[in-house]
C-alpha cells in the first residue's frame, strides 16, 4: 500500500470489523504468452461492490490440509474462499503459466498513477504466529509494487494502521515494515530479500512466518535461479500476542506505471501454528 514511507515493504492500512466486499470489474483468462482466449467478465463494471462471504471464516482446510488455501485452477475464474475480490485498476485473470497446473493466478494493473489495483482479502480471527507460502513472480520492474500483505485488525493502540508487506521495488524484491501512526506520520523499517530484476519475473516460492508473542517477521525464498535465503525484521510496535488478521493478495498498491504491472500467484496456503 503506498502510504507516506520512503521505502516500505510492508505497509499499514487497517480495516473496519464490517462484512468485506467485492468488486468484479475485471475477471477473465490471461492470453499473455498462452493460447487462452478472454472469458467473460464475472460482474456488471457499474456494480462497485458485492459480498462474496461471511468473514472471519475459512472454507478451504477440508480439502488442502491447512487452514486456508487456493491453487487458483477454477474455470471460470471464481473465488468463493476469498471476502474481497476487487478488481479496479486493473484484471484478475487465470493463466497457463502456473507451478501447479492448470493454472495460476494472473493480476494485471493497469498503466497510471499511483494507486490501487486487483486484490484478494481473507480475514482471519485471532492467531499468536501466521505461516503462509506462495509461488509468486512479478514483472513490474518499473514500479513499487505492494504483492502479499497482512494487516493487523484492528491495529494495535496508538497506531492508525499497521501491516507487514511483501513488495517489490525496481530492482529487487523487499520486505518491510510500517506503521502509522495516529497523527498521520509513517515509520518503516525495510528489508532487502536480495532478489533481483529480472530474477523476480520467474517463479518464486515465498515462507512468511510471523510470530507475534516474539515479535518477529521472517520471510525465506526458494528458486532455481535465485537459489534460496532469508530476511528477518523484527517487530518493533507493542502488539498483543494474539492478534486478527487480514491477508490481500494481488497488487493492492503500486507507484506511477508506464506500463501494465503484472504479477502470478499460486498454490497460496496459510496456516495459524
Amino acid at each position: 500500500m503506498q502510504t507516506t514511507r520512503a521505502s516500505v515493504l510492508i505497509a499499514v492500512s487497517s480495516f473496519s470489523g464490517c462484512a468485506l466486499i467485492t468488486n468484479l470489474s475485471g475477471l477473465g483468462q490471461s492470453d499473455a504468452g498462452n493460447d487462452a482466449t478472454m472469458l467473460d467478465a464475472m460482474g456488471d463494471s457499474s456494480m462497485d461492490h458485492t459480498s462474496t462471504s461471511d468473514a472471519n471464516t475459512s472454507d478451504a482446510g477440508s480439502d488442502c490440509g491447512h487452514l486456508f488455501c487456493d491453487n487458483f485452477d477454477n474455470e471460470p475464474l471464481t473465488f468463493p474462499k476469498w471476502d474481497i475480490v476487487e478488481g479496479t485498476g486493473g484484471q484478475l485473470l487465470l493463466s497457463n503459466d502456473a507451478v501447479t497446473p492448470p493454472y495460476s493466478l494472473e493480476v494485471v494493473a493497469y498503466a497510471g498513477p499511483t494507486g490501487g489495483g486487483p486484490s484478494l482479502t481473507k480475514e482471519f480471527g485471532s492467531a499468536s504466529k501466521i505461516h503462509f507460502e506462495v509461488d509468486l513472480k512479478g514483472t513490474c520492474a518499473v514500479a513499487e509494487a505492494d504483492l502479499v500483505t497482512f494487516h493487523l485488525t484492528p491495529p494495535p493502540p496508538g497506531y492508525t494502521d499497521v501491516a507487514f508487506t511483501l513488495y517489490q521495488s525496481p530492482a529487487t524484491a523487499h520486505l518491510a515494515l510500517s506503521y502509522v501512526l495516529d497523527g498521520g506520520a509513517s515509520i518503516g523499517d525495510a528489508g532487502d530479500i536480495g532478489i533481483g530484476v529480472p530474477s523476480f519475473a520467474t517463479w518464486h516460492h515465498y515462507a512468511i512466518d510471523v510470530d507475534f508473542g516474539a515479535e518477529t517477521l521472517n520471510v525465506t525464498y526458494t528458486s532455481a535461479d535465485a537459489g534460496s535465503g532469508t530476511t528477518g525484521l523484527p517487530i518493533v510496535p507493542p502488539v498483543p500476542s494474539d492478534n486478527a488478521f487480514n491477508l490481500v493478495v494481488g497488487i493492492s498498491s503500486h507507484s506511477t506505471l508506464g506500463a501494465n504491472c503484472t504479477a502470478n500467484f499460486d498454490d497460496v496456503t496459510l496456516d495459524t501454528p
